[in-house]
């Protein structure tokens, strides 16, 4: 998946190391919770291994059919109604257009909403729209930038009617999700990385990641209560 791959981005007039040369292979069977102190970090990572964005040095490679990430929609076309937006993706992962839309359409069961553009659409709708558009395409692995949204009074149906898609999804496909929580992760995943630093760490166990994860925030905490000081 990954060889030697590191990330370097601009932020102002300084550059920042997202990560560091790293190696990673996980196998189209195992389901991966990834934590990390940064949420803008691990977004990157799963950019990067979805395929969206190069590595800055090494490279990314893959033998599976990889999924963009789940939970986001980088290629949304935001004046396309969602019906549109559904077509324009099947199309670019070369999936039946008719059967994706039909399959998505019921899924959401929005009724008129689903002719409304991208941009005006609710708030609810469009986070459940992104989970069970990128859910109802076929791949070998899945990137998933959360888990799907399981709690709220708006569109309930649709909501439980996702997460049954995701736990489909979950029992024939290989899976790496960035997790906040550990609850839904030891439910779902059957190991763990963890990002901090620009370094990637593997476990075996969700509860080790998830332990060295707040070992790793502490310590942020910690220096950021107790900086150091400059010598006079």
């Amino acid at each position: 998946m990954l060889h030697e791959a590191s990330k370097t981005v601009k932020i102002a007039n300084h550059y920042r190391t997202l990560l560091l040369p790293t190696s990673l292979t996980i196998p189209a069977t195992r389901r991966i919770a990834i934590f990390g102190s940064s949420q803008r970090d691990t977004r990157a990572l799963l950019m990067l291994i979805a395929g969206l964005t190069l590595p800055s040095s090494g490279k990314r490679y893959t033998t599976a059919r990889v999924s963009f990430p789940v939970g986001t929609l980088p290629g949304a076309q935001r004046d396309l109604s969602l019906r549109h937006n559904v077509a324009h993706v099947a199309r670019l992962y070369g999936h039946d257009l008719d059967q994706t839309i039909r399959f998505v359409e019921e899924m959401l069961d929005i009724g008129a909403d689903f002719e409304k553009p991208y941009a005006i659409a609710h708030p609810n709708i469009v986070q459940l729209f992104r989970f069970i558009l990128g859910l109802a395409l076929n791949f070998d692995f899945y990137v998933l930038t959360a888990f799907p949204p399981v709690r709220g009074t708006h569109f309930s149906a649709a909501r439980a009617r996702c997460y049954q898609l995701f736990q489909h999804r979950a029992s024939i496909a290989g899976m790496i999700v960035a997790a906040n929580r550990p609850n839904l992760a030891l439910q779902y995943c059957d190991g763990s990385q963890v990002l901090h630093e620009g370094s990637l760490t593997s476990f075996e166990s969700v509860e080790e990641g998830w332990r060295f994860a707040e070992h790793c925030k502490a310590q942020i905490e910690q220096d950021d209560m107790n900086p150091l000081e400059e010598d006079e």
